[in-house]
């Protein structure tokens, strides 16, 4: 017999596997968005308890926020120039991400969000900006493309990186954990690694779509 929490589990992760398994942003997404919502109200019926509401609110979140995120990674690489924009979009976020970590640990001073992730600093996140920027620069100057047009792309991943590294922290904070698992020693779990590019691939594809144009 299933424990609660596990069967919780054993949903969330079909709800993810069901959006993940789609790859294009049209029909196949509706579709699956579908077969999610009929898989948790169907599991709405067996569940007793007063904390029904809550316990399906964190199914739907966690499919909606891994499998609905995640699949961005895989949508780049169908578009035009797929691997341009997905190197785009790691070496921007592992930029950002590397600049706020090291910069913040050597001069910063003055937290950013002391409650949700007292390991965020001013000094951190503004250096995240410049390094945002460089890692795209890298990749468009490798890859011989314009640069002018990249630099605002630098930008926003570098904002969009730190709020996906902190909207992790709060589901952390909630659950009372220091990091989401402890499959990668000494770096946490693979959310730990993947946070910020599950905020960045997104915006990297609508970036693509909307501002360079690559169709979608």
């Amino acid at each position: 017999m299933f424990s609660a929490h596990r069967a919780d589990q054993i949903i969330a992760v079909v709800g993810f596997v069901v959006l993940m398994a789609t790859a294009d942003p049209g029909l196949n997404l509706s579709i699956s968005l579908l077969l999610l919502f009929l898989l948790i109200s169907l599991y709405i019926l067996v569940i007793d308890g007063q904390e029904r509401v809550y316990r399906i609110t964190l199914i739907l979140t966690a499919s909606l926020y891994l499998g609905f995120l995640l699949r961005y990674i895989a949508l780049l690489r169908t578009l035009p120039d797929g691997w341009y924009l997905l190197l785009l979009c790691l070496a921007g976020t592992f930029g950002a991400d590397s600049f706020a970590f090291f910069v913040g640990k050597l001069f910063g001073r003055r937290h950013l969000f002391p409650r949700i992730s007292p390991g965020k600093t001013l000094e951190g996140s503004m250096a995240s900006l410049l390094g945002g920027v460089l890692g795209v620069l890298l990749i468009a100057i490798v890859f011989g493309r314009p640069l002018a047009v990249i630099i605002p792309l630098g930008i926003l991943i570098s904002l969009t990186a730190l709020a996906g590294d902190l909207f992790e922290s709060i589901f952390k904070r909630e659950a009372g954990v220091k990091d989401s698992s402890h499959l990668i020693p000494g770096h946490g779990g693979f959310l730990d690694r993947l946070d910020s590019v599950l905020f960045t691939a997104p915006l990297t594809y609508c970036y693509a779509v909307l501002v360079l144009g690559l169709g979608g």
